[in-house]
């Protein structure tokens, strides 16, 4: 019962997000915002889920959508906000990542030939935002960036204090190792601190009214489905194996 309520609660809010934003152009785009969705509500601490269970989930509800719902289905006002939420909080995170971009290639003294440009806003991207996203939401992320990204007007641009900080520690990192081992490092490191160690189904509804879900963590399996960035997928579950606690 809970899980199917979880899904339904889903795919209302992204039959809103639809209404009020226009209906995804593709399915990966479809699946970009049902992953942020739920990445935004686990931030929000009203949904806990475990890494592994991210993706199966978003194709749950993707396989579910129907465009002809955005126009007949009923939504409600809890996720016509959650809607409007999640796309406010994807443009302000693309805009951050962006502008930690704009203010790393100000830390290079000359343009160079061969800056990997979707690796370099892979690695600024869990910097930026400590919440781990599904791989299609990291996908449509670096996209995203890369596509707004114009290194004369990065030169030019006026960094945030914030843009700044990020862009710095950033060079600190690969001062003392390559882009992929950062990229590596900084994906474990984010999955073991954020993955939640959780036994039970549960549904609760919180003070402010709003639903809370909790999915559980199948122990001892490779947390293959967050913030997995192409160079390290090859290898992202014999480097360490993170299980949950008993």
């Amino acid at each position: 019962m809970p899980q199917e309520a979880l899904v339904q609660f889903l795919l209302e809010t992204l039959i809103s997000y639809g209404r009020q934003f226009g209906i995804p152009a593709s399915e990966e785009d479809l699946r970009a915002i049902a992953g942020a969705i739920l990445s935004f509500q686990q931030k929000q601490g009203h949904l806990a889920i475990a890494p592994e269970a991210v993706e199966p989930l978003i194709q749950q509800v993707v396989g579910q959508f129907q465009p002809q719902q955005v126009a007949t289905a009923p939504t409600d006002a809890e996720t016509v906000i959650l809607a409007q939420q999640v796309q406010q909080w994807r443009d302000s995170l693309a805009s951050q990542v962006l502008d930690s971009l704009n203010a790393y290639v100000q830390q290079l003294p000359l343009e160079p030939t061969n800056l990997d440009l979707q690796d370099i806003i892979l690695a600024i991207i869990p910097l930026v935002e400590e919440m781990p996203l599904s791989q299609t939401e990291v996908k449509s992320l670096v996209q995203r960036v890369a596509s707004e990204f114009n290194w004369q007007i990065a030169l030019a641009q006026i960094i945030s204090p914030n843009g700044l900080a990020i862009a710095q520690r950033l060079v600190g990192f690969l001062q003392h190792g390559d882009l992929a081992t950062t990229l590596q490092e900084q994906v474990l490191s984010y999955l073991q601190q954020f993955a939640p160690k959780l036994k039970t189904i549960t549904e609760t509804t919180g003070t402010n009214g709003n639903r809370a879900f909790v999915i559980p963590e199948p122990g001892n399996q490779c947390m293959s489905n967050q913030w997995v960035s192409p160079m390290t997928e090859g290898n992202r579950c014999n480097q360490r194996s993170i299980s949950a606690s008993t």
